[in-house]
């Protein structure tokens, strides 16, 4: 569908300017992902990609 499509192609967005940002000295593709309001999305990702596929005590510490 076009907005499965859509929701693709802005993450391919997002991944292409931290790595953007990963290659300037100074600049990290984390900051990128937070000016671009998708961390907590990012880090979430990175949870379940680790097989964690439940709640971290990170997640409960920080969120609630």
């Amino acid at each position: 569908s076009n907005c499965r499509r859509r929701h693709m192609l802005e993450e391919i967005f997002q991944g292409f300017c931290m790595a953007m940002a990963d290659s300037v000295p100074g600049v990290s593709g984390g900051s990128i992902a937070f000016l671009m309001g998708f961390y907590n999305e990012f880090i979430t990702s990175l949870i379940f990609y680790r097989g964690r596929g439940r709640k971290s005590r990170w997640h409960d510490n920080c969120h609630g």
